[in-house]
């Protein structure tokens, strides 16, 4: 029933061949590596096949398509070039009410919508050419480039993959006159507008690259698909905070594909290289050397090179945010090139009709804006910012009521995990609403004038302050001296409450660990002086310089565990006897905290302390801590008082601690010096 639906729509469109084609061109059969699974023939040739899935209906769809797609012979060309493991597996499912179909580099999807004429074989070469960018082009991308630049690699992109259709309808035009029906019907619905502008430089005898350029300006021109784009590759243009700018989030399957980037680097970040995104997207389109010059020009011209008036207010926006901060930025809002409904124009003049129009759609915004939240609405609160790819995330406080920033604070939304593992292990959307809570909670605590002026002195001493939520979390608490776990499903006035408890201790412990690190440093430096001066004067001072001997070649988890788990011994009442090392205050208080942190990691991960997966995650805890800038600090401190102990220790007879332990009071070991020293002393003392 399908399939004569779809020969019907086809009927329509006076696709008379479509309509009622044969099998004697594409053939369905069975694939000869796998006997259950089906392949779409095309030739007599060893590899002239594709993987086939789906219905039945959908692989006679597929069918037809095919057999009409290769009727050109440089698609067939193009299609054979390909490798058999490059290509796509091809199915028809529905896709959406607005789209024809989409491939993601492992296959191509068309949609019932699209039909089975020449129309929807114009589709099919669009999103072949997308499979050709992602296996022979340089891929998609976009990291490290500014938005506008990924707005225009993106309008590349897609013009390019359009580009080939318009070969395929211009070639199919002069074969068979049904194919000019779908080109008419398509423009028509102001979705194949560039046909037209590669058509007439083909009439006019243009290289093909000039040919290609045309149809890329032509397809550009059209305002809806270009606004369409834009929010569905950046969907944070909508918002008003500037996260996109550091970490963007696609939403198309396109997005998926990962590839080599092709930039030039710029002082002020990176620019995308016009030329080679060009190649990169035309592959397969033309053998012809390209003129580079007439590239450059024609892709940075304001018919291509522009923005909708969406992404130019976010720009303007987030860049004026960042130039408060005194943060650098490589947009210049200025330099905009804006296209609305009724023509381009600078985002700095805003001239023309389209400049008059764009103007009074932001008073309009602006007015209503002003209608929702009043005029002193402010900016205090915070912002999410996620960089380094998804590995740290932030809330930047907003410090003054014009949205200056200030301060930031370390989030982790799931359990100490970073942004990128927190969005697997819960999903985009949990890890949104925890982002949206952890920022009602700030706007809360940011209205209040003393929580401000601990933020203050938190930035003004460098202290790292750590938030993180757990659902393990059943009482609010801080961990290792600077994360405060909060559990989110509470209401953001309880979590203000509870997270403003835990932040004060928090800072005066970060406070004080800044203050008394350089005289850290000053005292390790005094014994070496003192060495060469004179004897020292008490066996501590000897021990000093040996405090350095545990040099590791790697400081990794299990080196530290192992490091922790030993002082932790001898830091607790289990041990009493003189033989083991007996850490100082400030040694005890670091490895009671780091065994504490360790524990409470595992605990809110929601693992048997007792069970075998927990020392790997302990290690694996303290590995993260190492890498903070406490860590660094802790470390140091740590090895000093390993060392300590191990040069305490070393004229202990050599034998392994467990063997010791198990023997007990039955067997003493051979007491060293100091040991003799101590039991003497103690009987004098009796």
């Amino acid at each position: 029933m399908a399939s004569f639906l779809q020969r019907m729509f086809s009927l329509s469109l006076g696709d008379f061949k479509g309509a009622f084609r044969t099998q004697d061109t594409v053939k369905i059969e069975k694939d000869p590596n796998d006997p259950t699974k089906d392949i779409l023939r095309f030739g007599d040739g060893k590899d002239d096949y594709f993987k086939l899935t789906g219905s039945r209906a959908g692989k006679e769809s597929m069918r037809e398509i095919l057999s009409k797609v290769i009727e050109s012979p440089t698609q067939l060309k193009k299609i054979r070039d390909l490798p058999l493991e490059d290509r796509p597996t091809l199915k028809m499912e529905f896709a959406g009410l607005t789209t024809g179909g989409y491939c993601d580099g492992d296959e191509i999807c068309m949609s019932p919508m699209a039909g089975t004429g020449y129309k929807a074989a114009g589709v099919f070469c669009h999103e072949f050419q997308h499979q050709y960018q992602f296996k022979k082009g340089a891929g998609c991308q976009r990291n490290g480039f500014k938005l506008s630049d990924k707005i225009l690699d993106d309008r590349i992109m897609e013009a390019s993959a359009d580009t080939a259709r318009y070969q395929y309808l211009y070639e199919m035009q002069k074969k068979h006159p049904q194919a000019i029906l779908s080109v008419l019907e398509s423009a028509a619905s102001m979705e194949l507008g560039g046909f037209f502008g590669y058509a007439k430089a083909k009439l006019s005898g243009k290289s093909e690259t000039e040919c290609i350029l045309d149809g890329m300006k032509s397809y550009a021109s059209g305002y809806i698909y270009a606004k369409m784009y834009e929010e569905g590759y950046h969907p944070n243009i909508k918002k008003k905070e500037p996260e996109v700018l550091n970490f963007d989030r696609y939403s198309d399957n396109v997005r998926a594909m990962v590839g080599t980037a092709y930039s030039k680097a710029q002082i002020d970040g990176q620019e995308l290289d016009e030329f080679e995104a060009f190649k990169s997207h035309t592959v397969g389109l033309t053998d012809e050397k390209s003129d580079e010059a007439l590239v450059r020009k024609t892709l940075r011209s304001p018919k291509i090179n522009f923005v909708t008036p969406n992404a130019a207010r976010a720009i303007t926006r987030w860049a004026n945010h960042l130039k408060e901060s005194n943060t650098p930025c490589a947009e210049n809002p200025d330099k905009l090139n804006v296209r609305t409904l009724y023509g381009i124009t600078k985002n700095k003049e805003r001239g023309g009709l389209g400049g008059l129009m764009f103007k009074a759609k932001n008073k309009v915004l602006a007015a209503v804006d002003y209608l929702k939240n009043g005029k002193d609405k402010g900016k205090l609160g915070a912002h999410f910012r996620v960089s380094d790819y998804g590995k740290k995330s932030e809330l930047i406080l907003e410090m003054t009521e014009n949205g200056k920033q200030g301060a930031s604070i370390n989030f982790f939304p799931d359990s100490a995990r970073s942004y990128g593992d927190s969005t697997k292990s819960l999903g985009l959307e949990k890890v949104n609403e925890r982002i949206e809570t952890a920022k009602k909670m700030f706007g809360i605590l940011m209205k209040q004038p003393v929580f401000k002026r601990q933020v203050e002195e938190m930035h003004k001493n460098g202290v790292e302050i750590n938030l993180s939520f757990s659902d393990a979390v059943k009482e609010p608490r801080t961990i290792q001296g600077n994360t405060i776990l909060l559990n989110p499903h509470q209401k953001p006035k309880q979590l203000a409450d509870q997270f403003i408890r835990q932040f004060m201790p928090a800072l005066r412990e970060g406070i004080a660990a800044k203050q008394v690190e350089p005289k850290t440093e000053a005292k390790t430096a005094e014994p070496k002086a003192e060495v060469k001066q004179a004897e020292p004067k008490t066996a501590e001072v000897k021990q000093t310089p040996k405090a350095a001997e545990p040099q590791q070649p790697e400081i990794n988890g299990e080196v530290l565990l192992k490091m922790v788990d030993q002082l932790a011994f001898r830091t607790s009442n289990a041990q009493k006897s003189d033989d083991y090392y007996k850490p100082t205050p400030l040694e005890t208080k670091l490895i009671d905290s780091l065994a504490k942190y360790s524990k409470d990691m595992v605990k809110s991960a929601g693992i048997d302390y007792r069970s075998v997966q927990a020392k790997p995650f302990k290690a694996k805890c303290l590995a993260e801590w190492a890498k903070s800038p406490q860590g660094k600090s802790g470390v140091t401190k740590l090895l000093q008082a390993h060392g300590n102990m191990k040069a305490f220790e070393k004229p202990r007879a050599k034998q392994p601690l467990m063997q010791t332990l198990q023997q007990g009071q039955a067997k003493q070991p051979q007491q060293p010096a100091k040991q003799a020293a101590a039991v003497k002393q103690d009987a004098q003392g009796r």
